[in-house]
């Protein structure tokens, strides 16, 4: 278990809310935004490699404090 929580935006609501994708799209590309702890966007993820993904965000988590 991850001392964070993850989304999985299936309905696409979270992405549309914070920009990634619109109402008319139906498939977002594949971005992913580390948010705070206060709900602003942290770092934004324009490309993501699904097979080097996980270590990137959960290192950029550790330097965030």
């Amino acid at each position: 278990m991850f001392p964070f929580d993850l989304l999985s935006d299936e309905s696409g609501q979270v992405s549309i809310a914070y920009g990634v994708s619109t109402q008319d799209s139906t498939r977002s590309p594949r971005k992913s935004v580390l948010i705070a702890p206060d709900g602003k966007i942290a770092i934004s993820y324009d490309e993501v490699i699904p097979a080097e993904h996980s270590e990137r965000v959960l290192s950029d988590i550790n330097s965030l404090g």
